[in-house]
């Protein structure tokens, strides 16, 4: 199993990693959603991306919507990531995304998440 994460601030990007590989699940790393999306070119067969919403150059709805419109960009899964306490699911979900994961990421949701797709 692949993931890519897409996640500007490096703190923060290390600690998801750090949870998925203690999961033994490997990850790609991009520093922003050009990244994100330059890997998905790539057609990289990640079983899902967690993407933040703030980032430079592209942010998490822009690299959203430039994925789904890859040829191959509706077999992505995708999870916002983020630490607005205010934003629910349903908003993650009605602009696109396929769920939502919560800052700071914990080992229990992580689990959640790689358990759909084992």
């Amino acid at each position: 199993m692949k993931i890519l994460i897409a996640e500007d601030e490096k703190t923060t990007q290390i600690a998801v990693k750090n949870i998925f590989n203690q999961l033994n699940i490997e990850c790609d790393c991009a520093d922003n959603g050009l990244e994100a999306v330059e890997f998905c070119k790539k057609e990289v067969a990640y079983s899902f991306i967690i993407m933040d919403l703030y980032m430079p150059d592209m942010n998490g709805q822009q690299a959203l919507e430039a994925i789904r419109a890859l040829n191959n960009g509706a077999d992505y899964k995708i999870y916002l990531l983020t630490g607005n306490e205010e934003f629910t699911e349903e908003e993650a979900i009605k602009n696109g995304f396929d769920g939502l994961c919560k800052k700071p990421l914990n080992k229990q949701k992580a689990e959640e998440l790689v358990s759909q797709f084992k």
